[in-house]
This record gives C-alpha cells, sequence and structure tokens, in this order.
C-alpha cells in the first residue's frame, strides 16, 4: 500500500488520502518535472481484479466530462493510474453540506455534465456501471464522472461478467444479471433524486431497497423544476425501454428551442412600423437566434 512521502517512478510524491472507492484507494499527488511540481494529480491503487477493466476503459475513453487519465504505473507490484485530480471533491460530500438537496443551479449543471459523459460512453458502446454521488467530482465549474473501474463494453462481454457494485443506485434489470446503457439513466435518475431532496427514493433493508427498484414509486415531486421532475420520472421508469436516453436528458436540459417559442411568436404583438422587420434565416441556429432577438425586444408580449 502506498504512503505519503512515497513517489513512483520518480515522477508522482503521495501526498494526502483521500479515500477508498469500489475499484482501489484513492491518493492526492503532484506531479514532479526534474524534482521540480507542476500539477497536482489523483494516484488510485487498483486492485488486481478491476485495474485491468478500468485501464482499457480509461485508455479509450476521452470526454471533457470524465476525468482525465494520464497514465499507468506500475511499481513494487502493484498497478496506479494516474488521473487529473478534482479540487472540489465528490458530490456525495456536497449533500454532506446540503442535507435538505442541493440548489436547483447546481444539479442542472451536474446532471449536465454527467449526462454529456454517458452519451459519450454509449455512443462507445460502453457503460458506466456505478453512476453515484460519490463518483461525481467537481472540477473548477464543471461535474465530471469518475471511476471508469465498473465501466464495461458491452460487445463479446456476457451478462454474468458485470458486476454490481452500489445497491442504491442499481436498475431492475441489474437484479437480474441484465446491463445496458438504460442501466446508467435509471442510476442518474435516482442520483437527481437524491440531489434535490437530499435523500435517496429507496432506503431501508437491503431487501426493502431492491424491493423500492424493482416495484416501488418515486415519492412526490411536488414542488420540484418541471423539466427536473421529468427527468427523474422518466430516467427512473422501471422498464428500461421506457427511459429516456442520454441525449435526451440533455435535450430536457439545454433553453427551451425555437420550435416551443413560436406559438407565442404568432400571438405576440407585431413590430411597429417603424420597426423594420428582419428575416428569419432558414437555418435552425438562424431561426434561434431570431427567436431570441424577438424576445429580448417584446418581453411583455410573453407574460
Amino acid at each position: 500500500m502506498l504512503q505519503v512521502g512515497t513517489t513512483l517512478e520518480d515522477r508522482y510524491r503521495i501526498d494526502a488520502y483521500l479515500g477508498a472507492g469500489a475499484s482501489g484507494t484513492v491518493w492526492r499527488a503532484t506531479e514532479l518535472v526534474h524534482g521540480e511540481p507542476v500539477a497536482d494529480v489523483a494516484v488510485k491503487e487498483c486492485s488486481t481484479t478491476l485495474r485491468t477493466a478500468e485501464v482499457r476503459a480509461l485508455a479509450r475513453i476521452c470526454h471533457p466530462n470524465l476525468i482525465g487519465y494520464r497514465t499507468v504505473v506500475e511499481a513494487d507490484g502493484g498497478t496506479y493510474i494516474v488521473t487529473e485530480l478534482a479540487d472540489g471533491g465528490d458530490l456525495s460530500g456536497a449533500l454532506k453540506d446540503h442535507p435538505e438537496g442541493l440548489p436547483h443551479e447546481q444539479v442542472e449543471c451536474a446532471l449536465r455534465g454527467v449526462a454529456s459523459a454517458l452519451s459519450h460512453l454509449h455512443e462507445m458502446g460502453c457503460v458506466h456501471g456505478d453512476v453515484k454521488p460519490s463518483n461525481l467530482l467537481s472540477c473548477g465549474q464543471a461535474v465530471k464522472l469518475g471511476d471508469l473501474g465498473s465501466a464495461v463494453f458491452i460487445t463479446g462481454l456476457s451478462n454474468k461478467e458485470i458486476q454490481l457494485k452500489t445497491l442504491a443506485y442499481a436498475a431492475p434489470e441489474r437484479f437480474t444479471g441484465e446491463v445496458g446503457p438504460a442501466a446508467d439513466l435509471y442510476s442518474l435518475g435516482i442520483v437527481a433524486f437524491e440531489l434535490m431532496c437530499g435523500h435517496r427514493p429507496f432506503q431501508g433493508s437491503d431487501q426493502e431497497v431492491i424491493q423500492g427498484h424493482l416495484v416501488g414509486e418515486l415519492p412526490s415531486l411536488e414542488g420540484w423544476p418541471t423539466h427536473l421532475a421529468s427527468i427523474a420520472r422518466a430516467c427512473t421508469q422501471k422498464s428500461p425501454q421506457s427511459r429516456w436516453s442520454a441525449l435526451r436528458v440533455l435535450a430536457e436540459l439545454e433553453p427551451v428551442p425555437a420550435r416551443e417559442l413560436l406559438p407565442h411568436l404568432i400571438r405576440a404583438k407585431p413590430p411597429k412600423a417603424s420597426t423594420p422587420v428582419q428575416r428569419v434565416p432558414a437555418s435552425r441556429a438562424g431561426l434561434e437566434l431570431a427567436v431570441r432577438r424577438f424576445v429580448a425586444k417584446h418581453p411583455s408580449d410573453w407574460s
């Protein structure tokens, strides 16, 4: 096991213990070049059973909302993965500071970042398999998805080879050994509920939690912003086929699209005769720009 003060390959100096995840212990370290510090990084000391999967996943995947992979170091019989350091901690820590739930804007930022990361993973035929607040990491203004130790590439993999890590966020189909992208979305829906309310929807003994996932209903979402409530409900459908995709979640978190604004434009007052009427560009981007300009000029027509 690593200790504070250890230096791997004369390049990564271990500074502090950060914690332990499903796939290994994590340390804060300083990257050294010619003995001089150049960057803060995270070093994960991986278990022998999971390190191959995580190394393979990290080596193939790169995305702004995934924790950045740097290199793999093998020393003293161990394998260590070096990644970027999440300087803001994880969202499980943020929930401890906000037991009643995080501010809506922070929830939106987290869901947007994780949905973007999941969309990329799923496009590559990969399932993360362990979406939960402790794996959602704050890096500056962004929220990134970390710990790919549970990630699997679906092609050529049997259901029996896929390990269930965290019961509290597990999709119903996980209990029958099935897994797919929709399982990640179910976990995201449970996470959305927890970030908003400060607690998970299904609690109690392991059997009670499993029963909740299989047949339970989400508690009331009254008072939630409509789009966040829609995401939680749609992602936690019991049937995988009924859940939203990561792209659909992203669409729900985007500003109102131009096509939804058009009925308001029809009812709005026409511009004064002295105001030149702009031609609406044919492209979608141009249409959305024209709509935004119209709304800015006629705010009273939208009340």
